[in-house]
């Protein structure tokens, strides 16, 4: 028995296991590709000498376009810059008489053509109203501001020491306007002339042909979108539609209430001129964190001329007006648009303004609030994958 044992023994010790030889043998198929790995899709055995297919050429050269098409319509708009902006203008002012005629048919049930109409005319009467009560004021302030610039700048260069002022702001402003005109082979005066009416007739008539009919050009935008993301480029334009409506609504607001409050508070001072500097100071409004700053610039300049503490109460005037308006206006304006931080704001104005002149000056906030909005939801709410609050959340409320 124990013989047997010890040769069984053995014979275990002389042969491998037979587990043993299965597993090196999986092992080993394992690393050979099998024979259907080898043939793959197409049914032909890939032998070691065999080449990958290589991808088609459309593969490799989609890119290349797709990067070339994005420089050519970048160039594009870069020389078209001035007639790109006439159309963000006049989509903007077609936004305000949209609301404007949404108003007048909610509340007297009449059509679209009927309403607009209505609004239109009643915009021409009440600016005319104006011009004709406070034309001729404004113009003859204006004028007797502009008689008074010379010598409000050198009394300022004989007190501070300083020199070439007014030569450097005639020079900066010819730059700024120049490059803000519509034609800008034209110079001097024919040239602020001639595109300062055709660009206000352009904005003026196109406003209101979209604001007739904004399903239209609406929709033909959105044809250019693939059917496939129709739906997300059209809540993209709502989007954007009403956070420039209530912008722009609460900037006119807000330039109605400084240009009163400042006609006024000149007026109570003394301050020479002090309704065309409060117009001024209103329309610079427009602009914001920026254009109230510039528009002080003038007031305090021609109050320095009188006596220097007049200057120091016209300088708080302003101040405190900035102050009421950041306090009570804007939250007001903010509650029903996006929030623009204050420093992106001023340096978006100040990056439009030293890009496109005057018009980059003039409709770089808005221009900001469609940026600001295109990244909360393109970016943050698409890409990002996180909740952000959006301008329709805030007029839901």
């Amino acid at each position: 028995m124990q013989a047997r044992g010890a040769s069984a023994g053995g014979a275990g010790q002389l042969a491998p296991p037979g587990g043993r030889v299965k597993r090196n043998l999986c092992a080993c198929r394992g690393l050979v590709p099998s024979v259907e790995a080898r043939a793959g899709s197409t049914g032909k055995i890939k032998r070691p000498g065999d080449r990958m297919p290589t991808r088609h050429w459309t593969d490799r050269v989609k890119p290349l376009l797709i990067v070339l098409g994005v420089a050519v319509l970048a160039l594009a708009a870069w020389h078209l810059q001035r007639f790109l902006f006439l159309v963000f203008g006049a989509i903007l002012l077609s936004l305000v008489l949209a609301s404007a005629k949404r108003f007048v048919c909610k509340w007297t049930g009449l059509g679209d053509t009927v309403s607009l109409t209505i609004v239109v005319l009643t915009s021409i009467l009440v600016i005319s109203a104006f011009f004709a009560l406070m034309g001729t004021r404004l113009v003859a302030e204006a004028m007797n501001l502009a008689d008074r610039m010379p010598a409000v700048l050198d009394n300022i260069e004989k007190t501070f020491g300083l020199s070439g002022i007014e030569a450097w702001l005639s020079d900066r402003g010819a730059q700024l306007l120049s490059s803000g005109s519509l034609f800008s082979n034209l110079t001097g005066a024919s040239s602020i002339v001639v595109s300062s009416v055709i660009g206000l007739f352009l904005v003026l008539s196109g406003g209101v042909f979209m604001a007739a009919n904004p399903g239209l050009y609406r929709n033909g935008f959105l044809k250019l979108i693939p059917p496939d993301r129709r739906e997300e480029g059209r809540e993209v334009m709502t989007e954007l539609a009403t956070a420039l409506r209530f912008w722009i609504i609460g900037q006119m607001i807000a330039m109605v209430c400084v240009a009163v409050i400042t006609s006024a508070g000149l007026y109570v001072l003394g301050v020479p001129s002090p309704f065309g500097l409060g117009v001024l100071a209103g329309l610079m409004e427009f602009i914001p964190y920026v254009g109230p700053i510039s528009s002080a610039a003038p007031a305090i300049a021609v109050a320095f001329s009188e006596d220097p503490w007049l200057a120091l109460w016209v300088a708080l005037l302003y101040f405190a007006i900035q102050q009421a308006e950041s306090i009570f206006l804007i939250p007001l304006i903010q509650k029903r648009t996006v929030s623009l931080p204050p420093v992106v704001t001023i340096f978006a104005v100040l990056a439009f303004a030293s890009l496109f002149g005057l018009s980059g000056a003039i409709l770089g906030a808005p221009a900001t609030v469609v940026i600001f909005v295109l990244v909360k939801m393109l970016w943050v709410r698409d890409q990002l994958d996180e909740d952000t609050e959006l301008p329709s959340d805030k007029t839901a409320h």
